[in-house]
């Protein structure tokens, strides 16, 4: 041990009330969205449709795209899946076909073909001279469906930020339109660059989704594509409405469980953790986290360590599953290198939380302020320290449990 005899903070696990909206009938509310926008007015019999899939754990994501091909082919239409996620997956399209696997989205389950390419094509330039790019395939299509979630982003801050422009400019870019974008900075420039590929009338149409704090699905909306920019605004809003988050100003340690692509582009949200690490973009006031320390991947990530490099402390079994090809492509193409930094790497969660807590720069390790969670989407529970409850519960959390000290099993991992 780093530190004989060392007394833990007492742990609590709390829980948080937040608004949970929710959509129970995920296939009869995609078809009915669907058909709000007019799509048999645009799809002769035959029509090859492509529909967008990202590398995100959505919720029921599965479902949703299964519903929308179900209802293009009811119209006439011949649907097909084409993996939209920028560079992820190693920038490989066998890579990004594993992505979409782990997620539950293969040819089989969605009854349509899966057709993943890097290649590209040149389909417009910006007012400025930049290069407009989208995948080959899509562009060989009749027509685009575009399908994705609408919520914050980790490394901006603005009136659009991830959502169904996102997927049209950088995810359907490929690997060589997202580092593009990433280059000149995001921001307006996916605006930018989404309504140049507006204007080529290939995309007939979106689904937004919106998630709760639980991570069921919240709301579905059909898009037109001149309605997009606007919709999308209104969406991000109720988004972050729903978003939870910690409401402490000050924690000396964050413990996250588990970090990975499927749970945010960054592996841990840095709307959560307010930890942006950018020069462009100034943390939020509050939580102002000391230390994170993160103990492990998670399995979907396949690999993919994207926003280690946000973390102070981290374990040797979370470096000994990093695929340093997949997460160096995906952080050269953001142009976010030290987000793929390596932190101090102890031998198991027990020797990176004590250190932790040692170099805390708290007057007591007994008192320090500690969260854990188990990652930055799943945050309706999490266990706080004993000098956090009075702040929970002025927040109007639930105290779940009675306080005990954290416990480690043989191997070093934490109970």
């Amino acid at each position: 041990m780093l530190h004989e005899g060392i007394k833990y903070p007492q742990m609590v696990k709390v829980s948080q009330t937040i608004e949970t909206p929710r959509i129970n009938d995920i296939p009869g509310t995609v078809e009915k969205e669907l058909q709000q926008l007019a799509l048999k007015g645009r799809i002769f019999e035959g029509a090859s449709i492509a529909v967008t899939a990202g590398s995100r754990g959505i919720s029921q994501i599965p479902v949703i795209l299964k519903s929308a091909i179900d209802y293009l082919k009811k119209i006439g239409a011949k649907p097909f899946i084409i993996p939209s996620m920028g560079s992820h997956g190693g920038a490989t399209a066998e890579g990004q076909l594993k992505v979409l696997e782990r997620l539950g989205i293969t040819e089989e389950t969605m009854g349509v073909p899966i057709i993943s390419s890097m290649d590209v094509v040149q389909i417009g330039e910006t007012g400025s001279g930049d290069p407009v790019y989208m995948d080959v395939n899509a562009w060989k299509a009749d027509g685009i469906i575009a399908i994705n979630r609408i919520k914050t982003h980790t490394a901006m801050s603005c009136a659009i930020e991830s959502g169904l422009l996102k997927m049209i400019s950088v995810g359907l870019g490929k690997e060589k339109g997202c580092s593009l974008i990433h280059s000149l900075g995001l921001g307006d420039v996916i605006q930018t660059i989404a309504r140049e590929v507006l204007k080529s009338d290939k995309i007939i149409g979106g689904l937004a989704i919106i998630e709760n704090a639980r991570e069921e699905i919240a709301e579905i909306v059909g898009v037109k594509p001149e309605q997009m920019a606007a919709v999308e605004k209104e969406l991000l809003i109720k988004s972050k409405a729903l978003m939870p988050g910690l409401p402490f100003k000050q924690i000396d340690l964050l413990i996250v469980e588990e970090i990975g692509k499927n749970i945010s582009g960054t592996g841990m949200d840095t709307n959560i953790t307010g930890r942006f690490m950018l020069p462009h973009l100034q943390d939020p006031p509050q939580p102002r986290v000391e230390i994170i320390t993160v103990l492990d991947l998670s399995k979907e990530t396949g690999g993919n360590a994207m926003g280690i490099g946000l973390a102070d402390i981290t374990t040797r079994k979370l470096v000994d599953k990093i695929d340093y090809q997949a997460t160096y492509k995906n952080v050269i193409a953001a142009g976010f290198l030290n987000r793929a930094k390596i932190p101090i790497t102890m031998e198991n969660d027990q020797k990176a939380i004590e250190l932790a807590l040692k170099t805390a720069h708290c007057s007591s390790i007994e008192e320090a302020k500690v969260v854990r969670i188990h990652n930055t989407l799943e945050l309706n529970e999490m266990m706080i320290s004993q000098s956090l409850i009075d702040e929970a519960r002025e927040a109007s959390f639930e105290i779940k449990s009675p306080l005990e000290a954290m416990s480690f099993n043989d191997s070093g991992d934490l109970v």
